[in-house]
């Protein structure tokens, strides 16, 4: 009988090491993740605050809306698939969201980038990205509504950096 306790005993002591062991490395996993989590929520609070535009030109005729981004800020606009444009008038305040328009042709609900400068120059450096520095002409097509006499405009980056304006 006594060998059947010390089986017994033995066996209860690696099934607490074996559960030790679990709930040790579950406790390390769920703190890799979360410490990952926070950094690159902070990543993003930094691109997001290096982030800056303005709107340098604006105008619109018949149902297109034509804007000039600047980038003025210290990051570069990359991920056009993640920038919207918020857009509404004056006499229809509901706002129109509208993605960007990766097949190059432009439709009701999608803008369209022009061309990408700096200054009287073509970009040189990062092909079809908005570097520091750098203009985006921009133009997407809405509906007007009669008597209509502004357009806000709302423009988001990727990563949360908006700039507003209107146009009358």
């Amino acid at each position: 009988m006594p060998i059947g306790e010390l089986i017994g005993a033995a066996i209860g002591i690696m099934l607490l090491i074996i559960v030790a062991y679990v709930v040790v490395g579950s406790v390390l996993v769920t703190t890799q993740i979360s410490l990952s989590a926070q950094r690159d929520v902070a990543w993003q609070n930094e691109a997001r605050l290096n982030t800056q535009m303005i709107i340098s030109n604006k105008s619109s005729e018949g149902t297109n809306v034509y804007l000039t981004v600047n980038n003025t800020g210290n990051e570069i606009i990359s991920d056009f698939s993640h920038m919207y444009i918020i857009s509404s008038t004056n006499c229809n305040p509901v706002p129109f969201f509208y993605n960007f328009s990766t097949s190059g042709t432009i439709n009701p609900w999608n803008w369209n980038i022009s061309r990408i400068y700096a200054g009287a120059f073509p970009e040189s450096q990062h092909i079809g990205m908005l570097d520091p520095g750098e203009e985006m002409d921009i133009w997407y097509q809405f509906t007007p509504c009669t008597p209509s006499t502004n357009v806000y405009v709302t423009v988001v980056t990727g990563n949360g950096a908006t700039i507003s304006t209107s146009i009358p």
